[in-house]
């Protein structure tokens, strides 16, 4: 019965481990990286009402972007592995009365977020050809709703 038992755990352990590993290559809803780009693309594609050509041309451009515009947004591979340290470092300073710029957690997130705006930038220049310029005034338009309900 010991033994059973025993071995009922032990597969349980083994299960779960390999189940959690299974999740860095795939995102928490159970789709892997090209499965998402591709329902991004065919979102966009939707939206913006694009043609079959500029449907390819901005999958390709959408697969060639993967994972570099939002690093650290849901992006295992660009996650930061010290963020719940960093979050008990900050908890702590942010109690005292600081007389020196922090350094730090800023020095490793600002190089992050340049390269971020920057891939975004990039981008946005690559489907600013793609798209036509009515398609992509309307794609400016629904970015800047979108920054503006983020700051509220």
């Amino acid at each position: 019965m010991k033994k059973t038992i025993l071995a009922l755990a032990a597969m349980m352990i083994i299960s779960a481990t390999a189940m959690a590993q299974n999740e860095d290559r795939r995102g928490r809803n159970g789709m892997d990286r090209t499965e998402i780009v591709k329902r991004r693309t065919e979102a966009t594609v939707k939206k913006y009402d694009l043609n079959a050509e500029q449907a390819q041309k901005l999958l390709e451009l959408n697969t060639k972007y993967q994972g570099q515009m939002w690093r650290g947004m849901g992006n295992r591979a660009g996650r930061n592995t010290n963020a719940g340290k960093e979050r008990a470092v900050r908890r702590d300073t942010s109690m005292r009365k600081r007389t020196a710029p922090a350094t730090g957690n800023n020095v490793r997130i600002r190089p992050d977020m340049k390269e971020m705006r920057e891939n975004m930038r990039k981008y946005d220049e690559e489907l600013k050809t793609i798209m036509t310029s009515e398609q992509y005034a309307k794609y400016q338009k629904d970015i800047e709703a979108r920054r503006q309900a983020g700051r509220k």
